[in-house]
């Protein structure tokens, strides 16, 4: 989200899932019709239960990853949101 709180993914645009800077997931943004938006379909993996994962955006606009802030604790088999209604 921009200041004007506008979407601004878009095609090509990444979201990479970290835990202690070790990449453990990465997804492009698809646009889904249904929702006028774009947004992430991320499988995230992890050696152990309760790793801490971060993530990041990376737009094609730029090399630069941008911290989202937050984090969540990766759970075994666990499933955070649906198509039509991300996390």
């Amino acid at each position: 989200m921009n200041s004007d709180n506008e979407n601004t993914i878009k095609k090509g645009d990444l979201l990479i899932a970290y835990s202690q800077n070790v990449p453990r997931g990465v997804a492009e943004a698809c646009l889904i019709p249904d929702l006028n938006r774009y947004i992430f379909l991320l499988t995230m993996f992890s050696n152990s239960n309760q790793d801490k994962l971060e993530f990041r955006i990376k737009s094609l606009d730029n090399a630069f990853e941008i911290p989202l802030s937050g984090e969540l604790a990766f759970k075994n088999d666990e499933v955070y949101g649906q198509a039509m209604t991300p996390y």
